[in-house]
């Protein structure tokens, strides 16, 4: 979410705290930079700047309560852009909404649009975006890589209670996806493992839940992709070698960006290219060669 005008969003902390609730997570630690503070949850991640808001959720929290909560303290009028995005589940019947009914509370604020990038036989995300006439900056990039099926190797790593951070950081090398960020993580018991970055205006976040059989990683950032694209999602698919997955990549219309290639899979999805709100999105679905 992008908002116009009015005090630092960053100010507002007891409203996160509020915010974080209603999507039934809790914060379990926060750390700031120059232009953002990025809240780690036990339901994934928040970050949160001066004008704008990164929310994820998982599991069988809410994040459309979440959307609605922040609604009563920003003003509806100052909202220049909201993306509000979902994956399909593995368990939608434990989930509290669906996509379409989270469209249709949306939509009591906002005309937004909704819809489907991908194939509702596989991998999919649903997408409501509203954003009359916004023209994102360039370096406003956005990728996103949802890894199901993680192997075995790399999953047990995240299941190892014995190891320590810095054991678990030698291993993985998930603390240097990128140079010189600030980094916050947390391990969960009796297993699972979160981790927030963040360096100026850059964050990238990962979120790892390796149960057998629904072992599942997610990666996020907004980093400023110059020639290291495909090195960063091939680095990220490398670190967990999942079977299947999704990638999501935002980028402005302005911004000539090659989709990355992905040596090791092959698409079970046509790359997928729509605009929307000034960016360009491109979806692929991909499972291990």
């Amino acid at each position: 979410m992008l908002v116009e005008e009015g005090p630092s969003l960053r100010i507002l902390i007891d409203q996160w705290v509020e915010v974080v609730a209603s999507a039934h997570a809790t914060i379990l630690s926060r750390i700031s930079g120059e232009q953002c503070d990025a809240y780690l949850l036990s339901e994934s991640s928040l970050f949160v700047y001066d004008r704008s808001i990164v929310m994820i959720t998982c599991g069988t929290t809410s994040l459309v309560n979440a959307v609605e909560r922040m609604f009563r303290f920003i003003p509806l009028d100052q909202i220049t852009l909201l993306m509000y995005e979902r994956k399909n589940e593995h368990f939608p019947e434990d989930q509290p909404s669906d996509f379409e009914e989270d469209v249709v509370r949306l939509k009591k604020y906002v005309p937004g649009e909704g819809q489907i990038l991908g194939s509702e036989d596989d991998h999919y995300v649903g997408l409501f975006h509203y954003g009359p006439g916004f023209k994102p900056p360039l370096e406003d990039i956005t990728l996103e890589l949802l890894m199901h099926g993680l192997s075995e190797e790399a999953a047990a790593l995240f299941r190892r209670s014995d190891l320590t951070r810095e054991q678990l950081y030698r291993a993985t090398g998930i603390n240097r996806i990128f140079d010189d960020f600030q980094v916050d993580d947390f391990r969960f018991d009796p297993m699972g493992y979160s981790v927030n970055g963040i360096r100026g205006r850059e964050y990238y976040t990962f979120h790892v839940t390796p149960e057998v059989p629904y072992s599942y990683a997610s990666f996020e950032t907004n980093h400023q992709f110059g020639e290291d694209l495909d090195a960063t999602v091939n680095r990220v698919l490398d670190l967990f070698r999942p079977h299947q997955g999704a990638l999501v990549l935002f980028t402005p219309n302005e911004l000539t960006l090659k989709a990355p290639e992905l040596p090791q899979y092959y698409h079970t999805e046509q790359v997928q290219k729509i605009s929307v709100c000034g960016y360009q999105i491109r979806f692929r679905a991909y499972s291990r060669l």
